[in-house]
């Protein structure tokens, strides 16, 4: 079965084209919408049909064609089965009426034979046909009703979720009805108890005699207060000011996000900013990112934090199609701490207007720092970001269709040049080996084809509400765990063989696309390749495209993306095996500057006892001063986390 927004006379002209007896139209859910059941491998051509022509179809999660020939299979049967009912009699025939979907029409009581619900079994829904005869079949007339309204003003729907509203409305609409009420006293992931009181509410206020007392569980009688004192409410004066901070403390237009927190008070149009202390227990999910047994913050959280503050900020009258980044770079790592003070982000933005620059309008520039208790702050990441419109720049508008299908022909050609598979097993063994300990919540690739420089490969991302249920985390256009297993896709493609030599952690990207479509990728089936663009000492540049599983769509575009290759981390070799590699051995050293003179002699007297480095040619001791010395006159050297990095040339 097969769900089509498309009129009825629409959807036959495609049956007509297939033999009778093969599909049919089964519900008339609105004058714009039908469902479709019949033979699987009609309907998945049909489906393809459908797709390719533009039409919204899509497969429905059940195991048979309800509604078709093929219900005519176990009719005899299902009568036999039901023979034995009959209907009970109904006496109040004006106060309860029913519009059959079997019929289209009002029925009665004495009507509801077991025959009927056998008709009910293999004959199409006419859905919009009975909803149509229930707004015109008539109501109690009175004066002041006009003979043209309808005689329902107000529908309730009762079941597990709200899945009539929309061909309700549609129904609604085409009737000019769009002023009769709709409830449904359940809702998807929402609570019953507040769904089955809202509608009694609605009901109350639009005059049905609801019996409150039984709404609210009331065991006594109410009494109305009647000494209260009286009070003159003159609300011609105000006696009450506050600050704009304060101003934007109370009236906050968007409620605390759980990867990007709130806006600070100080804040305003021009230089927005927010702030957020990162909890691992609120978000376990980072406690899964580990690296060289650290905990650090992914890359992706800064990137989907840049994404959501300018979601905030955008304009209230227009759809957003895409986000894109540009220019990103990670400035400094953030190594997490599960003792001691929560880290605080700060997400500054600011117009990145050039009036050189046409391009640069509607840019935001941002930067994100990071700072534990009262230390100060310090930059992670920068970039800018850009909200794309629909009817404006839409992922497949002004060419991008045509570069999607390019992208869909080279993914498909990858496929026979593959030499190497890796299951999901495979790989996250691999990245263990090399250092990347990833938890649940990031491990979402499930398979790779793998070629030189390339690799092709399919994602499913966990369910969230399975692995957490009871974590309450604000909606994504897309979650960091899943834009970080995208790049890990990357591993697969740099490294030959089984294992992973080095690993390559983002740094910088020159652009990325998310598609608003991915807002409906709750679990995140993609599919897509990965292709390395240039290789360096140390330094990888790749694209990355990502797709729908069938590529129908697609979802993420990152270009330019730079890594820098972290060797594996394997037992360390002694000083004298580090000597002999080509390029040299990185050494890892206090740094001087943070020793005094005692400590600086007392550490090359214990070098001296225990170190000796010896060449090819010949044997010899070099003095920890002149390995510093060297370190200051030439070779590479760096400070990280207090530490003098230094890197020696054979």
């Amino acid at each position: 079965m097969i769900a089509v927004g498309a009129a009825a006379d629409t959807v036959r002209s495609y049956l007509d084209s297939y033999p009778p007896g093969q599909m049919n139209i089964a519900c008339f859910n609105s004058p714009s919408s039908v469902t479709v059941s019949g033979d699987s491998s009609s309907i998945q051509e049909l489906l393809r049909r459908l797709n390719g022509d533009n039409i919204f179809a899509r497969e429905l999660p059940v195991d048979s064609a309800y509604h078709s020939h093929h219900m005519a299979l176990v009719s005899e049967e299902y009568l036999g089965s039901i023979a034995h009912l009959t209907p009970q009699h109904c006496d109040d025939t004006a106060e309860i009426r029913m519009s059959s979907s079997v019929t289209g029409k009002i029925i009665n009581s004495s009507d509801l034979t077991a025959k009927y619900w056998v008709t009910n079994l293999v004959s199409p829904v006419l859905f919009s046909e009975a909803v149509s005869e229930m707004m015109k079949s008539p109501a109690k007339i009175s004066r002041r009703r006009h003979k043209s309204e309808p005689g329902i003003d107000f529908l309730v729907e009762v079941g597990p979720h709200a899945a009539l509203k929309g061909p309700i409305q549609q129904i609604l609409e085409s009737q000019s009805l769009q002023h009769v009420g709709y409830a449904s006293v359940l809702h998807r992931n929402q609570d019953a108890v507040g769904t089955a009181m809202k509608v009694a509410g609605e009901l109350y206020c639009r005059g049905v005699p609801v019996d409150i007392n039984a709404v609210n569980h009331l065991q006594h009688e109410p009494h109305v207060l009647v000494d209260l004192p009286a009070y003159p409410w003159n609300r011609s004066l105000k006696y009450w000011t506050t600050s704009r901070r304060a101003h934007n403390f109370l009236h906050r237009s968007h409620p605390r996000h759980s990867l990007l927190g709130v806006r600070t008070q100080d804040s305003d149009a021009l230089h927005p900013a927010w702030t957020h202390f990162i909890d691992l227990d609120e978000n376990p999910w980072i406690k899964d990112h580990v690296v060289h047994g650290s905990i650090l913050y992914p890359a992706a959280g800064f990137v989907v934090a840049a994404i959501e503050a300018a979601l905030q900020l955008s304009e209230a009258d227009r759809v957003v199609a895409n986000v894109r980044v540009e220019n990103f770079e990670i400035r400094k790592a953030l190594v997490l701490l599960e003792e001691g003070p929560r880290t605080e982000l700060i997400t500054h933005f600011w117009r990145a207007e050039n009036f050189s620059d046409p391009r640069s309008s509607g840019w935001w520039t941002f930067s994100i720092s990071g700072t534990r208790g009262q230390n100060e702050p310090q930059q992670h990441a920068s970039g800018r970001v850009n909200l794309e419109y629909t009817l404006e720049n839409s992922f497949l508008a002004s060419g991008f269709e045509h570069v999607h299908r390019a992208r869909k022909s080279e993914f498909l050609s990858f496929i026979p040049k593959v030499y190497g598979m890796m299951n999901q097993v495979e790989f996250y063994k691999s990245s263990r080996n090399a250092g990347l300990v990833y938890g649940l919540d990031f491990r979402g690739i499930v398979e790779m084809s793998r070629s030189v420089g390339s690799c092709a490969w399919r994602i499913e991302m966990p369910d969230r509400e399975k692995t957490a249920p009871d974590r309450q985390e604000s909606e994504h256009l897309i979650h960091p765990t899943t834009l970080d297993v995208i790049v890990h896709t990357l591993f697969g493609a740099t490294n030959a063989g089984e294992d992973f030599h080095s690993v390559p952690l983002p740094v910088a990207f020159d652009s990325l696309i998310v598609s608003a479509d991915m807002f409906a990728e709750v679990r995140a089936r993609l599919s897509g390749y990965t292709v390395v663009k240039e290789t360096a000492q140390r330094q990888i540049t790749a694209d990355i495209h990502v797709a729908s599983v069938n590529w129908d769509r697609p979802l993420v575009h990152i270009g330019g993306l730079r890594c820098t290759e972290l060797p594996s981390q394997r037992p360390s070799p002694t000083i004298l095996d580090a000597l002999p590699a080509p390029l040299g051995s990185v050494i890892w050293k206090p740094d001087i500057d943070l020793l005094d003179v005692m400590e600086l002699k007392s550490y090359v007297q214990g070098v001296q006892n225990r170190t000796a480095l010896t060449d090819k040619n010949s044997t010899r001791a070099l003095d920890i001063t002149e390995l510093v010395s060297q370190a200051k006159q030439g070779s590479t050297g760096f400070v990280m986390d207090g530490m003098l990095t230094i890197t020696v040339d054979c």
